[in-house]
């Protein structure tokens, strides 16, 4: 279904797609800290995805300097275990170019971006 993530300004808004209802299977399970997926483990039991028209709202998000802050932190930290288990999983490295990017730390974005396209191709 769509996940529909409202920005800091009116008329902001992201759209992604996510798997949010799946069978209760004891070998379906979320992975990774942030940004967490079921999917990989549906295709690793050759479930089937579909699409439905349902969507939902991502709302809540405190879009305060502090606040964000306060996500930036809490984030780098999740990401950096997931670093240390997995180097050069994609998912990880996006993730934490993603953050660098939305801090405004392009240098290090460039560098874990760069690193994740690398590891897809």
């Amino acid at each position: 279904m769509q996940v529909e993530c409202p920005g800091e300004r009116e008329g902001d808004l992201t759209v992604v797609d996510h798997v949010k209802m799946f069978r209760n299977h004891p070998a379906i399970r979320f992975e990774f800290g942030i940004h967490e997926q079921v999917l990989p483990s549906i295709r690793r039991l050759g479930g089937e995805v579909l699409r439905t028209d349902i969507s939902v709202v991502h709302s809540g998000a405190d879009h305060s300097a502090d606040g964000r802050r306060r996500k930036y932190d809490r984030d780098l930290r999740i990401l950096g275990r997931e670093l240390e288990r997995r180097p050069e999983h994609p998912f990880v490295l996006f993730n934490l170019g993603m953050t660098y990017a939305d801090m405004d730390e392009h240098a290090s974005a460039i560098e874990f971006l760069s690193r994740c396209v690398v590891r897809l191709f």
